[in-house]
């Protein structure tokens, strides 16, 4: 893992785009390597304002954490500039479960499942 890890900070040194900082924010996650997950991801973000996928992205780096008030914050805030965000609104599900708030995000798991 830490030579795919490697390869993916060198790809996205050499090109800092979202394309490239996706892989590499969700390998940073999968070893709780936060901090700089989060900075690859607003790396990505800038490079690409209007795309979603970056706040979103973004939003799981706080909810991976276990940051839920952040998470639902950031994440709120992709989907009020990219609403019917399917991602966006399984990850704002996920939160609000994670919370204990079922009836709001079983609707929400609903919307992100049917655009599947």
């Amino acid at each position: 893992m830490a030579a795919d890890i490697h390869a993916l900070e060198i790809e996205f040194a050499k090109n800092p785009t979202l394309d490239a900082c996706l892989p590499l924010c969700q390998a940073y996650l999968s070893q709780k390597r936060f901090m700089e997950a989060m900075v690859v991801c607003k790396k990505g973000i800038k490079s690409a304002p209007n795309d979603p996928r970056g706040p979103v992205l973004l939003a799981r780096v706080y909810f991976d954490q276990g940051k839920l008030p952040k998470a639902e914050q950031e994440v709120t805030a992709a989907l009020q500039r990219f609403p019917g965000y399917p991602a966006g609104f399984e990850l704002l599900g996920q939160i609000l479960l994670q919370q204990g708030r079922n009836q709001e995000a079983v609707p929400l798991l609903q919307q992100a499942a049917a655009a599947d």
